[in-house]
């Protein structure tokens, strides 16, 4: 086949237009299947992180198998994990040395306090001396006062009129009297107190017969407790004066006052 001049223009234009096209359509292929790759890179991705999911999960299982399978740890020092703590280096003292055993002997860093000045040990060298002069001066007041309280004691030994009002002095009338067996100084006195009838054992036998104190009007400490004298049991005490070494004699008033009267 001849192919004249004139043909030749054509077929080349239609050629290159061609060459053109299937250039453009490879182009145009081209990003789809990178697309397609993309998303297949993508699902890739996401089946291995569900993959390393599952296996993590299986195996915290059967971490907390284990863990409950093992017995309790022993209170031995250690830590959480069952290590014991870590020692410290040798010559560093910067951190704290702490002994659960021995509180005492615990040693902490220095917290940055400022030592004390100087003038803080005299200061408590001086409160030392001054508490060492107030028990001593506090000693010797009290001893002060005791002796004081102790003398004032011995010198004076008057009552106030407050304790003598405590002591109930009443007249009484002695309506019988007798000897008391296997005693040569106790009479058996039976009085009127006013109202009421007492026995009062009184040592008075070597001054007075029996007979001489029946109807006399004495007078009496009417508020003493009972006292048993040779196995009788006297409520009260007559009054009487004695000289020194001499005989008692009853202290006596006036008949006309009635038994019971108060002696003030």
């Amino acid at each position: 086949m001849v192919v004249s001049g004139a043909m030749r223009p054509r077929s080349l234009v239609g050629f290159v237009f061609a060459l053109i096209l299937l250039c453009a359509l490879a182009a145009l292929a081209q990003p789809k299947k990178g697309a397609g790759a993309a998303a297949k890179e993508a699902d890739d991705k996401a089946a291995a992180v569900k993959s390393g999911e599952k296996a993590a999960a299986k195996n915290g299982e059967k971490a907390a198998d284990k863990v409950e399978a093992a017995p309790a740890p022993e209170a031995t020092g250690s830590d959480d994990l069952g290590e014991p703590p870590p020692k410290a280096p040798a010559g560093d003292k910067g951190g704290a040395k702490l002994s659960p055993l021995n509180p005492a002997a615990n040693e902490f860093p220095d917290a940055g306090v400022a030592p004390p000045p100087p003038e803080f040990d005299r200061l408590l060298g001086d409160i030392a001396a001054l508490r060492s002069r107030v028990a001593a001066l506090t000693t010797t007041l009290f001893a002060s006062k005791l002796r004081v309280i102790v003398e004032t004691r011995a010198d004076d030994a008057r009552i106030a009129i407050d304790d003598f009002m405590k002591v109930e002095l009443r007249v009484a009338r002695v309506l019988e009297a007798e000897l008391v067996p296997k005693s040569k100084k106790l009479l058996k006195l039976r009085v009127d107190a006013g109202g009421e009838h007492r026995t009062i054992v009184a040592g008075i036998a070597e001054a007075y017969q029996p007979e001489q104190l029946v109807g006399r009007t004495i007078v009496i400490v009417a508020n003493l407790k009972p006292a048993k004298l040779m196995g009788i049991e006297s409520n009260g005490m007559v009054l009487a004066a004695s000289p020194e070494g001499g005989l008692p004699n009853l202290v006596s008033v006036d008949p006309s006052l009635p038994p019971g009267s108060r002696v003030r």
